[in-house]
């Protein structure tokens, strides 16, 4: 074989791995969506793709290889003690379900080829890298709480306290 044969069947390999955003061939990309709920005060987006990978939902990634990424959207509320209410079960208050545009916190795995262009991170990569960013307006306080209990499973809690605007 060729080199020219060797690129076509590279490209072809590649190619049936594409996936942009949260759209993607089934074998090669799955997403889950959690929503808000008494363990979790947050949505999350998680997915994983294998292949050609476009991203552009917190900026431009562009990954050849794999890459797993969560997403975690906190909601907006008024009470910075909401996230208190996670580890007391007893406590049934409502939860805010208001999630913010915004991901406060981005959890990447990935391996192999990419290019990167956001406001936490611009450039290439090659190999494998685990990253963990936390984003937040200066005029916002934010709350976070993550655990992973045998007992209870993983409990994640991400809440953003709006500034008020005086008029």
């Amino acid at each position: 074989m060729n080199i020219k044969n060797y690129i076509l069947l590279l490209s072809a390999i590649l190619s049936s791995g594409c996936s942009i955003n949260n759209k993607g061939f089934p074998l090669l990309y799955k997403e889950e969506i959690v929503e808000p709920s008494k363990n979790n005060l947050s949505k999350q987006v998680k997915f994983t793709s294998f292949g050609i990978h476009i991203d552009t939902r917190s900026g431009f990634i562009i990954n050849f290889g794999y890459i797993k990424r969560k997403y975690i959207y906190p909601l907006v509320t008024s009470n910075d003690s909401d996230c208190s209410n996670i580890l007391d079960s007893a406590h049934h208050k409502k939860i805010p379900s208001d999630a913010d545009r915004t991901p406060i916190k981005i959890v990447t795995n990935q391996a192999g080829l990419s290019g990167e262009f956001s406001p936490t991170f611009s450039g290439v990569f090659i190999g494998y890298r685990t990253r963990n960013v936390f984003i937040s307006e200066a005029t916002n306080s934010f709350t976070f709480y993550q655990s992973n209990f045998t007992q209870l499973g993983e409990q994640t809690c991400a809440l953003v306290t709006k500034s008020e605007e005086k008029t």
